[in-house]
């Protein structure tokens, strides 16, 4: 006989948070950028030091203050650096921030704000630029901030504010009983430059960067099977593709081998020539015709084809990539539903999916790959009338179930300033056509830096409910501003920051994480927040646009915290591991920054699913017993057993192994003992 046996569901919790708002800081040139106007360094009595202005590598801006502390008088303040004067009101707290780091680690300087009355907080520093905080209620109305160099050393200082506590905190309210999409990651793509990455002297390390550190978990590839003379010769030793054909299929094996949970997508630009309209490639044209119409089943069968050839197995494939342009590189132009110059879309995909629906590993097909999600006038579709792309592409494959996916670009962000302006197309995305995932699967401009790439992502994850983002450009020319990696032709290659502005989302959120509500945000803080398959772990990836620090207080009602981590970025020192932060401390938002926190859970959110927890196939073979029960993330099994089920005679099997086989956690008890004997497991969490 076997009886479950659960704990009741722990009750939603929700994590708060609060942001400090702007408000003017009293500290003038605190940032040093005008150099060391208003501040007075001095070395008095027996101590000698020298202050000078750090260019080359300030933690903001173009300079930071630097002072080389090589003796000691008698007294703590002989080596100081005076600054401004203060103007406050007694009685009031202030808070002071600023960012410092020394040339050798545990070295320590002193603040002190100082007319008559002396305030002072001493702090430790270490060789990474850290942000440090002090509130202070102020004594007097024009104190002078002070730095004293109490220790030898070489200290660095830059951003140094002081501003009143914020009266109306901007409070982030992260919800995570109320989840929105299942993601299946962030990713990139490798097509056009990929074979640079075999071919570099520094292939090891740049495969290192793509495999590994970055955490992908989607990467999308070029089609690069064009046989000359298809449908003739099928063969691929003639491809003028062949090169990239083959990098593909290396790239696509090692990416498995090292992370076999990664999807791999296989997009196409074009069908073959002897199936275009214009016998090329390139310039659009639309599928080939004969006396029976538009060639769809030769269409078909070409897509048997390439999967028969392709020596890999995609999980994904888009047939057309951005079927309504004519573009002058490898394209095709189709219509959602057919025309007299252009082939159906629907008619297409029905056309490849009845061809390899059988196929015992076929892909998921997944469309339509539209160029944008906003307004584009096709004259030969809709006369002069201007029809939102995604929603008429996409519209047909609302009747087409085998579509795992809708898919779109967002080229229709031609710059900065329309970042925000296509959320309204971005709700079209999630709203009509919310009966399955959508991917966002190509983007990336040049005169978008890092930070507005960024904004662009959290738009679509939390205004789209997009479940996966791609990246365009993963590896590119070197020459090229938004790649995240660079090659040259020689072999040469930069990590750019767009690298690692996809980092702080890849590497911690990932296949099975789910969005859950984030509310509070501004037009310059956006938040987005996602909880691990396990429901341990909640990761806040935080954006600061605005050209000030703005300080976060991170508190929680009973959330179960037992620690968190922090990454950090700011133009010229990106993906900084700040360790493990206490987010019952105050947490800085640099100028400009990006910032992802991981806050790990000793209980996990997700309780535990009654309607899955059920035990099957219980075998007594020979003389052990087994038992199976479904998996489910964050709850821990065990196995117990009873001679009679009297309350008191149950005993856990400490004894029995434990093996997860597709989904099911298997028991296997060894020594079953002498019948009868009944069987539980328990969960918990």
């Amino acid at each position: 006989m076997l009886l479950p046996n659960y704990k009741l569901l722990l009750p939603a919790m929700v994590l708060f948070a609060a942001l400090q708002v702007q408000a003017q800081n009293l500290v003038a040139n605190g940032d040093f950028e005008e150099g060391l106007a208003g501040w007075n360094n001095r070395s008095g009595g027996e101590a000698v030091a020298a202050y000078s202005l750090e260019t080359a590598a300030p933690f903001q801006g173009s300079k930071a203050l630097k002072a080389e502390v090589t003796a000691l008088g008698s007294n703590s303040w002989d080596a100081q650096s005076l600054g401004p004067s203060l103007t406050t009101t007694v009685g009031v707290d202030y808070v002071m921030t600023f960012y410092a780091r020394a040339a050798v680690t545990g070295t320590q300087l002193r603040m002190v704000v100082q007319n008559n009355v002396f305030l002072k907080k001493d702090f430790t520093l270490s060789t990474n630029w850290e942000a440090f905080t002090w509130t202070f209620t102020a004594q007097e109305a024009t104190p002078q901030l002070k730095i004293h160099y109490f220790q030898m050393g070489t200290f660095w200082i830059d951003d140094i504010s002081v501003v009143p506590p914020a009266n109306h905190a901007l409070a982030l309210t992260i919800q995570p009983q109320i989840r929105h999409q299942e993601m299946l990651g962030f990713g990139g793509a490798l097509t056009w430059f990929s074979p640079r990455v075999l071919t570099s002297p520094h292939s090891a390390n740049i495969k290192q960067l793509i495999y590994e550190d970055l955490g992908l978990d989607v990467v999308r590839f070029k089609n690069w099977y064009h046989p000359d003379n298809y449908p003739t010769d099928k063969s691929t030793q003639n491809l003028p593709g062949k090169f990239g054909f083959d990098a593909t299929k290396t790239l696509a094996d090692e990416l498995r081998t090292a992370n076999p949970g990664v999807r791999l997508l296989l997009s196409s630009w074009s069908p073959p020539i002897s199936l275009k309209s214009n016998g090329q490639l390139k310039n659009g044209g639309t599928l080939a015709s004969n006396a029976d119409g538009y060639r769809y089943d030769e269409l078909g069968q070409y897509w048997v084809d390439l999967l028969d050839n392709l020596g890999w197995t995609p999980d994904y494939i888009s047939f057309q990539n951005e079927p309504g342009i004519m573009a002058t590189w490898e394209s095709c132009a189709f219509r959602p539903t057919e025309t007299s110059t252009n082939a159906g879309y629907d008619k297409a995909a029905d056309a490849i999916h009845l061809a390899i629906k059988d196929r015992p590993d076929a892909p998921v097909m997944i469309g339509a790959e539209g160029e944008n999600i906003g307004n584009t006038t096709w004259n030969d579709w809709s006369g002069s009338t201007q029809v939102n792309t995604f929603r008429a592409m996409s519209t047909p494959l609302l009747s087409r179930p085998y579509f795992g996916a809708y898919a779109y670009h967002i080229y229709n962000i031609t710059d900065e300033s329309k970042i925000d302006g296509v959320i309204s197309q971005m709700h079209i995305v999630r709203d009509e056509f919310s009966d399955r995932p959508n991917f966002m699967t190509e983007f990336s401009r040049d005169n978008l830096d890092w930070l507005a790439a960024a904004r662009a992502i959290h738009n679509t994850v939390v205004e789209a409910n997009t479940s996966a983002y791609i990246y365009w450009k993963l590896v590119w020319d070197i020459n090229s501003p938004e790649s995240m990696i660079g090659i040259a032709s020689d072999g040469n290659y930069t990590v750019g920051p767009h690298y690692y502005m996809l980092k702080h989302y890849s590497k911690h959120v990932s296949q099975g994480h789910e969005r859950i509500e984030v509310t509070g945000g501004t037009g310059d803080v956006k938040v987005s927040g996602f909880l691990n398959p396990a429901g341990t772990e909640i990761t806040l990836v935080v954006l600061n646009k605005a050209g000030s620090p703005e300080e976060v207080q991170l508190t929680h009602d009973a959330l179960p915290v037992s620690g968190a981590a922090a990454w950090q970025s700011i133009a010229g020192n990106f993906y900084q591991d700040l360790g493990a932060v206490d987010i019952a401390s105050p947490q800085i938002l640099p100028a400009e920054s990006m910032t992802t926190y991981v806050v790990s859970l000793s209980t996990t959110l997700n309780g535990l699913n009654t309607e899955r927890f059920h035990l099957f196939d219980p075998v007594f073979k020979g003389n052990t017993f087994s038992v199976k029960v479904p998996l489910q993330p964050g709850i821990q099994y065990s196995l117990w057993k009873s001679p009679n089920l009297q309350a008191d005679s149950w005993l856990e099997v400490t004894a029995a192994s434990q093996s997860v086989e597709d989904g099911v956690v298997v028991f296997t008890d060894p020594d079953p003992g002498a019948a009868p004997h009944f069987y539980r497991v328990q969960a918990e969490w």
